[in-house]
Formats: structure tokens, sequence, C-alpha cells
């Protein structure tokens, strides 16, 4: 009796609307289930992929990009190659010598050893966990807009009282730190987000980026002003990512519309 009252059930489930529903919708493709489920779906996995993708062109840019600088850098240290011509000072930029801002990421300053390392980890870090356009956009704004901001803020000063930051005015600017310090921005705001609400995964992100830039400070103390391009450059690093990720979500849950939908 048992037998024949467990093959009624499964006999009426089988005539069910809702079961047969069900059973549909497990056989179908992704692209024709609901759109609820397929956003849920989309969004958990933007939550665990990187902000972008990193091709087999960005490994081999970014490679490329860390040879070349340790390249030079270690010229430089051998004396085969002069200095001067790729630090910049604020003078030199407000003179018209604005090739010296890229020109100026393309060593690295002390402690060489430790720093070539540490740049060639935290660079290949980014582009594995962020995207290779993630990388390159954030290094550059990062290095460029952070020295910009601070020769900005000398000018600036130096137009209500002319003896202001007169040392800084004319003293070499040069290394890879404000890049590093945008690519730990970067890395810092991936992981942020994929925290979520966890209050200890987010204390975690703090804690390493406090780690990280007492670490920078023990290698390399300057109270000068223009160690302020790191705080800056780590804010442009942050701030690329976050509206990465908050333009991709608007995009995907249809909130901005693309040219191929306007009517």
């Amino acid at each position: 009796m048992l037998g024949a009252a467990r093959a009624d059930g499964a006999k009426s489930r089988s005539l069910s609307p809702l079961w047969w529903g069900r059973r549909v919708a497990k056989t179908l493709p992704d692209r024709l289930k609901p759109p609820a489920r397929r956003s849920q779906r989309k969004s958990r996995a933007a939550d665990r992929a990187p902000i972008g993708q990193t091709s087999a062109v960005g490994w081999a840019s970014a490679t490329l990009f860390v040879g070349v600088v340790t390249a030079l850098t270690l010229v430089i240290r051998a004396h085969d190659l002069s200095l001067a011509i790729f630090a910049a000072t604020a003078a030199k930029i407000a003179a018209g010598d604005v090739w010296l801002l890229p020109a100026s990421a393309l060593v690295v300053d002390r402690p060489v050893y430790v720093g070539l390392v540490t740049f060639g980890l935290l660079g290949f870090a980014t582009l594995r966990i962020c995207g290779t356009r993630v990388f390159w956009v954030v290094a550059v704004a990062g290095h460029i807009g952070s020295t910009l901001a601070i020769y900005a803020i000398i000018g600036a000063s130096r137009l209500t009282d002319p003896d202001a930051f007169t040392s800084a005015l004319a003293r070499q600017d040069f290394g890879v730190s404000a890049m590093q310090g945008a690519w730990v921005g970067a890395i810092a705001a991936t992981a942020w987000g994929r925290a979520g609400a966890d209050a200890r995964a987010r204390a975690s992100v703090t804690a390493g980026v406090c780690a990280l830039a007492g670490v920078a400070w023990w290698l390399h103390p300057d109270p000068s002003i223009l160690t302020t391009e790191h705080l800056i450059a780590f804010v442009v690093g942050w701030g690329v990512v976050s509206w990465w990720a908050a333009s991709t979500r608007r995009v995907e849950s249809g909130a901005v519309m693309s040219p191929c939908r306007i009517p």
C-alpha cells in the first residue's frame, strides 16, 4: 500500500504544471532562463571575477615594462647613464619639460634591489587581480595625476608665499612608488568590494594597506611634501576601480542604456 501511495504521489506531481515548469526550466540554456535568476548569477560571478580580463598581451606588455624599468635602473646604478635625463622637478615641469613626467617613472628609487623586487611582484599581482586595463590605467593615472597634483599645490602655495616649498621646487622627483601606491589602491578596492558586508574581511584589507604603508615608510622615510604623492596615487587607484565596478554594475542591471537599445 505504501508503494502504491508513493506511485500515486509521483504521478500526481508529474501531472502538476508547476512540476513540468521546473523540469523545463532546468533544461533551458542560460540565455532563455528568467532574467532575475540570470542577473543574480551574473552578480555573484562578477563579485568573484576580476574587474577586467588579463590577456596574453597584458602579461607580455607588463613583463616588457618591468624589464625596461629594471634594465634602466641597473644601468643608471652602474653610472653608465645619467639620472638627470629621467628625474623630474616641479621647476622643470613648469618650464615645459613635460616629457619628464612619464620618463621619471622608468627608474626605481632606493633601496634599489628591494624596490625592483616589490615593483615586479606588485605589478604582476595587480595584473592578475584587476586585469590588464586597470593595470595600465591606474599606473598612468596614479603616477602622472599624483605628480601634477603635488606640483599644483607647490605652485599655488608659491603664488601667495614665494619662499614656500623652495627645496621641493628643485628636488629631483623620480621612481615607481606612485605607481605602486596606485596599484595598492586598486587591489585594496577590489578586495574591499569582494568582501561585501564581511566586516572581518574588510578589516583585513585595512590592516594590509596599513602594513604596506608602514613597510614603505620604513624602507624610505621621507617627510617631504613630495611623499604626499603616494596617498594621492592610492586614492586614484581606489577611485578608478570603484568607478569601473560601479559602471559595470549599472550596465549589467540595465540602468545605462546602450546605443543599440535607443529607439
